[in-house]
């Protein structure tokens, strides 16, 4: 079995069109056995990239970046509440800026190393995206029970389908995911998770799974025809894009097809349509005209308040 890999997503900051056209062209568009990279909303990236000839430091942590666009305003950024990588592109105007990861533009080697590094950075992201292209992988062939996920002997993690909560090892990788055995726990009482695994809704596993895919997941039968929206997607108002809130904003007012809601905003991308789509479709937030909302196998149990819905 072969998962996919993740698209992940790089914010530019401050960057002028030359240098972003000089970056971008050595970032790998389309994943392989590594990760893919593409530039994003900066707000809404998983790594960051800012022009280190433009940044200042302020102080208190205040990193103010002008906008390279005329008339923009500049960026100002609390560095002490960055929660994802970042790098600055060289060279670097301000000496204070030296001990943050950094990369040469003009070098291909140099900006495909420095994607490794923001890799790394990423690892919970990238299990996360792994855990469910495998449960999707698998999904047609499981129950609605608890399942350990077991690499050469070892529990990688626990995916329990009554619950709608997936458990892992921190730093698990693909390759184990890919080589991995579904055993299936004792069908009564809870789930047997090992220590120290990290625990995670089904909907954040998936939501990830779906934000992160280079392919299409939203089922044929979404594709033609209206889709409803059955409730506000169940995750935190923070993960929601600025194309989520307005597809929710659409589908609230009434039900829409694909090519509704592409004629109707001019803004919206068709390939990220269907990300946000198939994230809905994973939390159970839409239903196709033919009704079916179900993806995982159902068990007419959801035993917290928030979690992915069975139907």
């Amino acid at each position: 079995m072969l998962l996919p890999r993740p698209i992940l997503w790089l914010g530019l900051a401050g960057l002028t069109a030359p240098q972003r056209a000089l970056l971008t062209a050595y970032m790998p568009r389309d994943p392989g056995s590594l990760p893919a990279w593409r530039v994003a909303e900066f707000t809404e990236a998983d790594a960051l990239c800012i022009n280190g000839s433009a940044a200042r430091l302020l102080g208190s942590g205040i990193l103010q970046v002008p906008d390279s666009r005329q008339g923009r305003p500049p960026l100002n950024l609390d560095l002490r509440e960055v929660d994802r990588p970042l790098m600055f592109t060289e060279p670097l105007a301000d000496p204070e800026l030296a001990p943050w990861d950094h990369v040469d533009p003009e070098s291909e080697r140099g900006v495909q190393l420095a994607l490794k590094k923001l890799e790394s950075g990423l690892q919970e992201l990238r299990t996360q995206f792994a855990l469910g292209a495998a449960i999707h992988h698998h999904i047609d062939s499981l129950q609605s029970h608890i399942y350990t996920v077991v690499h050469q002997g070892v529990p990688l993690g626990v995916v329990d389908f009554p619950g709608r909560y997936v458990y892992y090892k921190t730093g698990v990788s693909t390759l184990q995911l890919e080589q991995a055995a579904w055993i299936l726990q004792p069908q009564h009482g809870p789930a047997t998770v090992p220590k120290g695994m990290v625990e995670a809704s089904m909907t954040l596993i998936m939501w990830q799974f779906a934000q992160h895919a280079a392919v299409e997941l939203l089922p044929e039968r979404f594709l033609h025809g209206p889709i409803r929206l059955r409730y506000k997607p169940l995750v935190p108002d923070a993960w929601l894009k600025v194309s989520q809130r307005a597809l929710i904003r659409m589908l609230d007012a009434s039900d829409l097809s694909v090519d509704d809601l592409l004629l109707q905003n001019k803004g919206f991308n068709r390939e990220q349509l269907l990300r946000d789509l198939a994230s809905f479709y994973f939390d159970g937030a839409i239903a196709s005209a033919h009704g079916d909302v179900r993806w995982a196998p159902a068990s007419g149990v959801v035993s917290r308040p928030g979690l992915l819905r069975a139907g």
